[in-house]
């Protein structure tokens, strides 16, 4: 089955990204964790790792595009796999043309398959458990603070020890702040080895931390352990409770516990 590739949300309030350079093309041999293109915002450039392994089938959008977060962009799968079904509205395929097959003698349509019964969707994973959250955190550094919440991790069986220092050099790389008053701390694509099992963790500081060389104010820190896709839905959820600065002041000076639990669980 053909996988898609999608736009990255580079922050809270980053709509669009802009497609700088494709680093690969129709046709490449792909792993997890290559460098497809980079992209850019007003504020940084980055790249986009793949998140699929396989060939490399089509791309949705050229250099320069600009693309809104969350659609796909490419998709990979194995070697001559229809992928129509993840080509977005808009896009222009950079697929190589398929070559036309003689025609056949039209064989009667099949019977068409009773309708199945429509089965209700399975309720959504909880990712963030109560001990996890920790409210009214004193001011540190932004390293200590991501070490902090690769302790809880750890000791919540999410990750290795090693996953640590992994979340470290991601920050190292650039930063995971990413506006609206908070940070996502997060492993570099070698260190999801270290990964046990997917999980937030969540921690919050009242006066504030600095962080990185932009000296933007956070407020509030989640940390995430993602073994798949699990991450996009956990940052919609941040952006659903988290749009604007005000949204996350009033979460870290009025939220309990269970209210963070309920939201970032997409329970309420």
């Amino acid at each position: 089955m053909a996988n898609a590739v999608l736009m990255p949300k580079a922050g809270i309030t980053v709509e669009s990204c802009i497609i700088g350079k494709w680093e690969k093309k129709v046709g490449d041999q792909i792993a997890e964790g290559d460098i497809l293109f980079t992209y850019e915002t007003d504020k940084a450039a980055f790249e986009c790792e793949s998140t699929a392994a396989g060939e490399l089938l089509e791309i949705f959008f050229s250099d320069g595009e600009e693309v809104p977060c969350l659609v796909n962009v490419c998709a990979i799968g194995a070697k001559g796999e229809d992928c129509s079904a993840l080509r977005p509205d808009g896009a222009t395929s950079s697929a190589p043309a398929a070559q036309e097959a003689p025609a056949a003698q039209a064989a009667p349509a099949p019977a068409a398959a009773p309708q199945a019964e429509e089965t209700p969707a399975a309720p959504a994973a909880i990712l963030l458990e109560k001990k996890n959250i920790v409210l009214g955190c004193k001011s540190v550094t932004p390293e200590e603070a991501i070490t902090a919440c690769g302790r809880l991790m750890v000791d919540s069986g999410y990750v290795d020890e090693a996953y640590i220092q992994g979340m470290l050099d991601r920050e190292a790389s650039f930063s995971v702040a990413i506006g609206s008053h908070v940070a996502i701390p997060h492993g570099t694509n070698e260190a999801r080895e270290f990964i046990q099992k997917t999980g937030l963790v969540v921690m919050t500081y009242p006066k504030g931390i600095v962080w990185g060389e932009d000296e933007e104010l956070v407020r509030l820190v989640i940390g995430i352990a993602s073994q798949g896709e699990e991450h996009l839905d956990i940052l919609n959820r941040i952006v659903e409770v988290c749009e604007t600065e005000e949204d996350t002041d009033a979460l870290v000076d009025n939220a309990t516990v269970e209210d963070l639990y309920k939201k970032l669980n997409g329970l309420s």
